[in-house]
């Protein structure tokens, strides 16, 4: 998909957050607003408030409607109302240095310096910004635009929406980088037309979103749809957020390759039956492992599918899915994913029904993507 043209309804600035990189698009395509609504409003380019301002958002905690004056974004209880009435594209994704090591404040200032040439690069194209979109991972309070706590960022009560909004003038809206992605493939993805999905990226950890009637749920404390921390086994190993025995221990691809680089300890694993180095395996080639009949790699996958199968069910007795929605990295292990997940799944349900499994259809630019949806519906004039 491609931005090169100025739809009636703008084009919003869409940055997905990470640890180390910026990705960064310009998300276009949207339909006029409303002739009887207005437009919104192109600001231009705001004044900026200064450095020292900007520092002093950064370090104060945000309070409940603090960051009422980034407009509608921040206030919204999920993804906004109707979808975009025209397919939204996305242009091509840019990665650029967060800048972490130069600590908090630096990655702020870039996101600011990144925004304003974006900015500044459409309407020298011709295009209109009417809002900016950021995505990111950690603890995100979507609600008042702050970012609450990100390790790799090294942020707590960031409230970027409004430091953003101060320097750009535009509307903006903060999303957590998995619901982001979610609301993609609600609106235009593997889970367009569903009436209810969960969204299942697994990587280097297991994220969740939870889609009901083509909205993301938020939660009452943004934190809703985690289903790589439901514990299935009290006694399991530690997972990264502390407790034990979680989806995410077992079944990331991190877990499936310290699994599989520590022998299938405990799994009743025999030697590999090959001779590449277990340190240089990933968790994709395990998956190929396991369908060569490597009877380590088969130990450690069957107990991640196992546990994948046991979330999944949990998820299913609450929730009733129609489907869930594959994405991440371990994704493109395709059918040798889905197929074994569709067996246990069937063997661990008793009166419910297991869900539709299906792949993600976007990949590194989801989170761009779902951002820019989710800001454009905020951007939207509100009728009296």
């Amino acid at each position: 998909m491609t931005a090169g043209r100025d739809p009636a309804g703008g084009t919003i600035i869409a940055m997905d957050v990470g640890g180390t990189r910026i990705k960064s698009a310009e998300v276009t395509g949207f339909a006029a607003f409303p002739a009887d609504t207005g437009e919104a409003a192109d600001v231009g380019d705001a004044a900026d408030v200064g450095d020292a301002a900007d520092a002093e958002v950064i370090r104060r905690t945000a309070e409940p409607g603090a960051a009422t004056s980034t407009g509608p974004a921040t206030g919204t209880a999920n993804t906004g109302a109707a979808a975009p009435a025209a397919q939204a594209e996305i242009g091509p994704v840019r990665r650029s240095p967060t800048g972490r090591e130069g600590g908090p404040e630096a990655v702020v200032a870039h996101i600011l310096d990144l925004a304003e040439a974006l900015c500044a690069e459409a309407r020298a194209a011709g295009r209109r910004p009417v809002g900016i979109g950021i995505a990111m991972p950690g603890i995100v309070d979507e609600a008042v635009g702050t970012a609450v706590f990100s390790a790799n960022l090294g942020w707590r009560d960031v409230a970027i929406s409004d430091i953003v909004h101060r320097r750009i003038g535009l509307p903006v809206t903060l999303r957590h980088d998995v619901r982001a992605g979610a609301l993609a493939e609600a609106r235009q993805g593997a889970a367009r037309g569903a009436d209810s999905a969960i969204f299942l990226p697994i990587g280097t950890g297991i994220g969740g979103a939870v889609i009901i009637g083509g909205e993301v749920l938020r939660g009452a404390h943004s934190r809703s749809g985690e289903l790589g921390h439901v514990v299935i086994d009290p006694r399991g190993p530690v997972c990264g957020c502390g407790a034990r025995g979680c989806v995410e221990a077992y079944a990331s691809a991190a877990a499936i390759e310290r699994a599989y680089r520590g022998g299938g300890a405990g799994l009743g694993a025999d030697a590999p039956a090959h001779d590449e180095d277990p340190a240089h395996v990933d968790a994709a080639a395990v998956a190929a492992l396991t369908a060569d009949g490597d009877p380590r790699a088969a130990a450690v996958w069957d107990r991640a599918i196992d546990a994948l199968a046991r979330g999944i069910t949990t998820a299913s007795a609450l929730l009733d899915p129609a489907l869930v929605v594959i994405g991440g990295g371990l994704s493109r292990a395709g059918d040798l994913l889905l197929d074994p997940l569709r067996s246990a799944l069937a063997r661990q349900v008793t009166f419910h029904v297991p869900p539709e499994l299906a792949l993600a259809r976007f990949s590194d630019e989801s989170a761009c993507l779902g951002v820019g949806l989710a800001a454009w519906e905020a951007a939207r004039p509100v009728r009296a």
